[in-house]
């Protein structure tokens, strides 16, 4: 098997007063997101996720479905068909590994 990563991942994302990640679809067979902070380091921030029957009653100006704002060393896994978002730091500084990828025979 063979792993195809997505853009520039495995990464490290650093986000800051501000920093967010738009609600998107990675397209990918699986993302991995670990949280590295704290969560006294940041207020704010956590990954968010719409269903799709969200997604079809408020559009992604809606609230999310779900919200996580999980302990360092916790992983969250989801397919590239999930709408996510990593919501606005407040302050203080939120890191998180990601990598999204497809594996090939």
């Amino acid at each position: 098997m063979i792993f195809t990563f997505s853009g520039h991942e495995p990464a490290i994302n650093v986000y800051t007063a501000g920093g967010e990640f738009e609600p998107h679809e990675d397209k990918h067979m699986l993302t991995v997101l670990v949280s590295l902070s704290p969560l006294d380091a940041f207020e704010g921030g956590g990954t968010a996720f719409w269903s799709e029957r969200a997604e079809r009653v408020g559009g992604l100006g809606g609230e999310p479905s779900l919200m996580l704002r999980p302990e360092p060393g916790t992983a969250i896994l989801w397919t590239g068909q999930i709408t996510h978002a990593g919501l606005p730091v407040i302050s203080g500084r939120r890191h998180v590994f990601v990598c999204s990828f497809n594996l090939r025979a």
